[in-house]
């Protein structure tokens, strides 16, 4: 599979590339005939490439760029098809934002080209070949590995795509397969399953119970702090935290014993840092989401200031990425 002679040809593409490819991205900018600016994903070019990240086709047109992280600018050619993809960031010391990555495509009756890559470093050249029109394998060479996907359909309708990984420092393939499914021809669930049976969500249309999470978390997360209380009995505990990752989807619960009253940007080095962890959504979540988990959380953290399950008063904390959204002595 990865001694196909079209990777000599990818590999020799991804080289030439390398050198310019910023030069690249601005002569596809100025090529363009129409710009879209939105936040969120508005367009794929390949099938599924953004459901296949665990994002939402749910993109909000603006009139010009914003500072945050899921703004995207699409630049299309006079055939309405896209061209160049420029990803906003924003500056984490100062106001504004800059471009933080480029994805670039070229069309040709053979494949579809897609270069990608951060800053202005590339990181992968892609063909996705083309069989009546559909794309049915994606050959890949970037930087530290070559990649193979196989897409599977029926009638049409795209099943599933079987992916295979090669690193170039010789290392062993690694193998696994993405499933698709749909309810009244919408894609609703995209799961991923490795060969030892794992299994993942990476997509999902389904929708949250936030008060049954909240319940849910409520319930657990005092029993875990009943189990671990009552085996540290000897010891004088002085704060708590929720240290959340909500985009990876589970909570840690921490403890500490220092009696000063010093902040602390995280709990990271905290005496008892993740001694217990849980799940929070079991597939991506979009912004509104988000901002649903973050309050349910933070409603949580309320609770768990007054609740019982303490046996002395103790400082309570709800960290979000090493952002503290809530302090019980504030």
């Amino acid at each position: 599979m990865f001694n196909d002679e079209r990777f000599g040809a990818l590999k020799e593409r991804f080289e030439q590339v390398q050198q310019r490819y910023s030069d690249m991205a601005e002569e596809k900018k100025n090529a363009a005939t129409r710009t879209v600016i939105c936040k969120g994903k508005l367009y794929n070019v390949l099938p599924f490439e953004s459901e296949r990240n665990g994002d939402k086709l749910k993109g909000k047109i603006l009139t010009e760029p914003i500072a945050h992280n899921d703004c995207h600018i699409y630049h299309l050619d006079g055939q309405d098809r896209v061209i160049l993809i420029e990803d906003i960031s924003p500056f984490s010391s100062k106001p504004g934002y800059f471009i933080c990555s480029y994805t670039l495509y070229n069309y040709n009756d053979e494949y579809i080209e897609r270069i990608a890559g951060s800053n202005s470093t590339l990181n992968r050249v892609e063909w996705a070949y083309l069989k009546s029109g559909t794309v049915n394998e994606i050959l890949c060479w970037a930087k530290h590995g070559c990649i193979v996907n196989l897409f599977d359909y029926d009638d049409y309708v795209l099943t599933g795509i079987r992916h295979f990984q090669k690193p170039h420092n010789g290392n062993p393939e690694s193998k696994f397969d993405l499933s698709f499914h749909y309810d009244k021809g919408n894609l609703t669930l995209i799961q991923r399953a490795w060969v030892n049976g794992r299994k993942e969500t990476i997509y999902s249309t389904a929708t949250i119970n936030f008060k049954t999470l909240g319940q849910r978390l409520h319930t657990d997360i005092e029993q875990a702090i009943t189990d671990f209380l009552q085996g540290h009995a000897d010891e004088q505990f002085t704060r708590f935290a929720l240290d959340s990752y909500m985009g990876h989807g589970y909570v840690s619960l921490c403890f500490d014993t220092r009696t000063d009253d010093k902040y602390w940007d995280s709990p990271a080095d905290w005496a008892y840092c993740d001694f217990k962890s849980l799940p929070l959504v079991e597939f991506p979540i979009d912004d509104s989401q988000t901002e649903k988990l973050r309050k349910t959380l933070l409603q949580l953290a309320g609770e768990l200031s007054n609740s019982e399950v303490f046996k002395n008063p103790i400082w309570i904390l709800l960290f979000d990425h090493n952002e503290d959204i809530y302090d019980s002595k504030k």
